[in-house]
């Protein structure tokens, strides 16, 4: 996936914007779950995203991210909110192997000072 993420205005007819709401791959409330053997390059924000839901204990179990390549982006992968406010984990038997994340931050397409590689959250 190339470019995924970028706000465009139908009306305008010009380029998209980069957002950061936007991800080249959005994972909300997921189980059993396998994600491989993908491609990723300048990603608006974060290429690949994973979000627990609110309130539920192990919302999200047995998660694997596996031989998967990132180039550009702000964040190759985030894992985000694994503790609730009320006290629960969201994120169970959670594996990332065999990934190549590089240049993240780059192209700065947001113009912030942010690159991660892997965002672990909670």
């Amino acid at each position: 996936m190339d470019h995924n993420g970028w706000l465009s205005d139908a009306d305008s007819g010009g380029p998209g914007e980069a957002s950061g709401l936007s991800q080249g791959v959005y994972f909300g409330g997921c189980y059993d779950t396998s994600f491989t053997n993908s491609i990723f390059t300048r990603s608006s924000s974060i290429n690949t995203k994973f979000q627990g839901s609110e309130g539920q204990e192990n919302a999200c179990p047995n998660i694997t991210v596996d031989n998967n390549f990132y180039m550009g982006g702000e964040i190759g992968i985030q894992i985000g909110s694994n503790y609730s406010s009320e006290g629960n984990y969201r994120f169970k038997d959670l594996e990332i192997t065999n990934c190549v994340i590089q240049d993240a931050g780059w192209e700065n397409p947001q113009g912030r000072t942010l690159a991660g590689v892997c965002m672990l959250k909670g």
